[in-house]
């Protein structure tokens, strides 16, 4: 053997809660109280976990007429039948469908019921169990199916409470304040700072100095009217000599012309 320390014990019910299970077997019958046409069949669960492959065995009337036929509506609806129509369908073509389906189922847990006296048909007496491992006395629970859901619709977790609506407030309206600019703080008293002056330094001995030659470049300008100006001209910014002074005659002038002028004569 292995394993067997992980498995539950028979009387152990999975807690309350949905999960995807597989419809292994299903069959056409009658009920036993009312004679009315049902569907038997066992779903086993199929998520991973403790509880995988723990067998629960459900029933459905298929007639409206008889008592227990607004349960198994509700539950044929869930299976995807078309239970708000006066479609007529045989039981044994919905067995057919149900086996090997794959589909989630909303599981419960029960107290499980004896009968008093036995071949009564009155289950009034709870049943209990034994537990082997402490030896106390524990009602005996089973699972029970109150709905089932196809894929497309059971994929979605069980509705989780209402949110609450969010509250809308008024959008706030900032105002805009102008900011003040920085008073500057008033100017300090003008302080004249005193430099402090170099001692005076000693005269020193006067030597005399050679006056600086100046060499002056006369560049001869252009007469008024644009004629060049006759050579030995005096510049305007020469200014005349002093009456009675001895006028230099240049050493090209015109007295030299002159006198080459009466030799060649």
């Amino acid at each position: 053997m292995q394993n067997m320390k992980g498995a539950k014990e028979y009387f152990e019910a999975a807690p309350k809660g949905r999960y995807r299970v597989k419809i292994t077997k299903a069959e056409a019958t009658f009920s036993k109280k009312s004679n009315a046409p049902m569907i038997a069949l066992t779903a086993e669960i199929r998520d991973e976990g403790e509880h995988v492959g723990k067998q629960i065995d459900d029933w459905m009337i298929t007639d409206g007429t008889f008592k227990g036929g607004g349960i198994g509506k509700r539950k044929l609806r869930g299976l995807g039948l078309p239970v708000d129509t006066d479609q007529v369908i045989e039981d044994s073509q919905i067995v057919s469908y149900l086996i090997g389906l794959e589909c989630y189922a909303d599981l419960d847990t029960d107290q499980m019921m004896g009968e008093s006296v036995a071949g009564s048909k009155v289950y009034d007496r709870p049943l209990t169990v034994i537990d082997p491992t402490t030896g106390q006395t524990l009602p005996r629970l089973k699972n029970t199916i109150e709905n089932y859901y196809l894929h497309t619709v059971a994929a979605q977790p069980m509705a989780p409470a209402p949110m609450a609506q969010p509250v809308m407030q008024a959008p706030v309206v900032q105002q805009f304040v102008p900011t003040q600019a920085p008073v500057a703080p008033p100017p300090a008293a003008f302080v004249p700072q005193m430099q402090p002056q170099a001692a005076p330094q000693a005269p020193q001995a006067w030597a005399p100095q050679a006056a600086p030659q100046m060499q002056m470049q006369m560049q001869p300008q252009a007469a008024p009217w644009g004629a060049p100006q006759a050579q030995g001209a005096v510049p305007p910014w020469v200014a005349p000599p002093p009456p009675g002074a001895q006028q230099m005659v240049p050493p090209n002038g015109s007295e030299e012309k002159k006198g080459r002028g009466r030799k060649s004569a």
